[in-house]
């Protein structure tokens, strides 16, 4: 129970929700990269901004409510939860951005690697800063604090 509560309650829990984030993200960017040169195949993303501002009103939530509430994200159109507690994204058309090439197709490929780019680099920070927080985590278990 107490090693729950520290998971649940602390950074950890925002690190990890951000970490579930950054994967499905990069599942989205890497299929439009895949997909590339196929005809009529519209370039997707997830609303990175309205999974930020989810967050952190979740954070902001559970401030208010005192370091013992859990983490609680709220459902909607964009992003849900499933029974086994994995992320659900929904994903969206990107806009043509007034350049349609001749076979149907809005690929911007040097955009699609600059936004893998950034969005590997968040998933990193955040792993990093997970590892850090789990590494503490052990120490002060295993009494070397």
């Amino acid at each position: 129970m107490i090693f729950e509560n520290t998971i649940s309650r602390g950074s950890i829990a925002v690190m990890e929700k951000m970490t579930a984030f950054t994967e499905e993200r990069h599942k989205v960017l890497a299929n439009n990269i895949a997909n590339i040169d196929v005809v009529g195949y519209k370039m997707q993303d997830i609303a990175a901004d309205k999974f930020a501002n989810v967050l952190y009103s979740a954070a902001q939530t559970r401030k208010t409510r005192g370091t013992s509430a859990s983490l609680q994200l709220k459902h909607n159109t964009n992003f849900s939860y499933n029974t086994r507690g994995h992320l659900q994204v929904k994903r969206i058309e990107m806009k043509n951005e007034n350049i349609l090439f001749h076979d149907n197709n809005n690929r911007f490929i040097e955009k699609e690697f600059v936004k893998m780019s950034k969005n590997s680099g968040k998933h990193r920070m955040v792993t990093e800063m997970l590892r850090q927080q789990y590494g503490l985590l052990q120490a002060a278990i295993s009494g070397r604090v």
